[in-house]
């Protein structure tokens, strides 16, 4: 059954002129007549009616009139249904990050979102830096949190700076209450990895301070264990650090060091609505912590 053609008949009854309603569907005049030609031959007898008057239902057609308009209000009904679980099933974030950025920003930024936007899913990929940039550019994920590392073939939206600390075994003999760059050098750090040690290498090196570095390939809690452990000392962000209760020391750096953290993304302008609104969200959420 071809419900185009029972709209189309309503249509015409209620403009009372074919070539009204050919007007508003968008279609010729005789394609309409046709239209209600072959409709009339499937239902077998005549249902409208044309003369100097216009358009009318026949005796016979008003007896379907009722039946008709259910038919096609069901019908819509059932359409918009059908569009709605569609574009249901697309409304799906997928977001790339880090651990340390996903506990500390990621999560509570979905919880905000969600809140006003509950029927809109939002998935979490966890990755390197450098894995990150990569989905981005592959199309594995909408959009990523990462520090920016200057990659001409994505675009960056700042978010925040996060500053990295010295991070020192309790026994570690500096009372001052910064930890003075230069005394990196020609100390052995225990250095992140996942990317993370770009960032602060390229710190470094705008003071032309060259640590002697303890490279590692595990994750920040770890890292955070070998300096309570006093296997040396790292340089981590605040990030990392936040609401850790292991027993460690953390100074800020003189002068300050900092990564730049924010959303990177192929383009702002190709994002759906709903993307661009939860960068938004991202915005005030990170101008808050």
């Amino acid at each position: 059954m071809d419900n185009k053609k029972y709209e189309a008949l309503l249509l015409s009854v209620e403009l009372g002129s074919f070539s009204k309603a050919a007007d508003k569907l968008g279609i010729t005049q005789s394609g309409l007549t046709h239209m209600m030609n072959s409709l009339e031959k499937e239902i077998g007898f005549s249902v409208l009616s044309r003369n100097f008057n216009g358009v009318q239902l026949t005796p016979k057609g008003e007896k379907l009139l009722e039946d008709i308009k259910n038919l096609v209000e069901s019908s819509r009904r059932l359409q918009n249904k059908i569009n709605y679980i569609k574009e249901s099933s697309k409304k799906t974030i997928t977001i790339g990050s880090s651990t340390s950025v996903s506990i500390a920003w990621v999560l509570p930024i979905i919880k905000e979102f969600n809140r006003e936007y509950p029927d809109i899913n939002v998935e979490i990929r966890g990755g390197t830096i450098e894995q990150n940039y990569s989905w981005v550019k592959d199309g594995l994920v909408d959009f990523a949190f990462a520090s920016n590392q200057q990659d001409a073939q994505t675009a960056f939206i700042h978010l925040n700076d996060d500053p990295l600390v010295a991070v020192l075994p309790e026994e570690y003999e500096n009372s001052a209450e910064h930890f003075d760059i230069q005394l990196f050098e020609g100390e052995k750090v225990i250095m992140p990895c996942f990317g993370f040690e770009k960032d602060i290498m390229r710190a470094l090196s705008q003071y032309g301070i060259e640590p002697i570095l303890r490279p590692t390939a595990v994750d920040d809690e770890v890292i955070l264990k070998m300096v309570e452990a006093g296997l040396g000392i790292s340089i981590l962000s605040s990030l990392v650090i936040k609401n850790k209760n292991y027993h460690f020391i953390a100074k800020p750096i003189n002068p300050p060091l900092s990564r730049d953290l924010g959303i990177i993304l192929k383009s702002y302008d190709n994002l759906r609505d709903f993307e661009k609104i939860f960068i938004e969200y991202a915005k005030k959420y990170t101008k808050q912590s």
